[in-house]
């Protein structure tokens, strides 16, 4: 009862001030309500994908010199010219998921985890690793090397059909 004889005795002033509180505390509310649908509807809207799991760029075939590899970094891949055409090998370790180094100076791929020793085609030639490193799909256009990093395959062996002639 004593509530509401001092809701009764509110001044104007008190009046307009909890008027404008309300509305902060509903407009608040409501923009809350609001970013939170949109945040919702955000999740449905499909996104462009770049880096890894889409098609990237390598560059021109002259650009790679017989015997080269160069890694990707934004596609986890390692691009390796043979004399026969190109081999993308995704830099995953078969063994345990590592990423294999490239080692220049002996011309192989190293696993520093656990040992394992790759050509530059791929193919396992000691440790542990089970098979050989998975290779992804290349398209030549033109001059130019497309990798599709969403395209991974696995095999038991190398085999020259698994690269990209030129």
């Amino acid at each position: 009862m004593a509530d509401r004889d001092r809701t009764e005795e509110l001044t104007d002033e008190e009046r307009k001030r909890r008027s404008f509180l309300r509305k902060v505390m509903w407009s608040s509310a409501g923009l809350v309500l609001a970013e939170s649908a949109l945040a919702g509807l955000a999740l449905f809207w499909p996104r462009k994908v770049q880096g890894f799991g889409s098609t990237i760029r390598a560059g021109k075939i002259d650009e790679f010199e017989v015997g080269s590899v160069t890694r990707f970094r934004d596609g986890k891949f390692y691009l390796s010219r043979l004399p026969e055409g190109f081999i993308a090998l995704y830099w995953k370790c078969p063994h345990l998921g590592c990423t294999v180094p490239w080692d220049p100076a002996r011309g192989q791929f190293a696993c520093p985890c656990h040992g394992s020793i790759y050509e530059p085609t791929g193919q396992n030639v000691a440790g542990p690793a089970p098979r050989p490193m998975d290779y992804m799909a290349i398209e030549i256009r033109g001059d130019e090397i497309w990798v599709n990093t969403g395209a991974i395959f696995e095999r038991r062996v190398h085999s020259d059909e698994h690269v990209t002639k030129v």
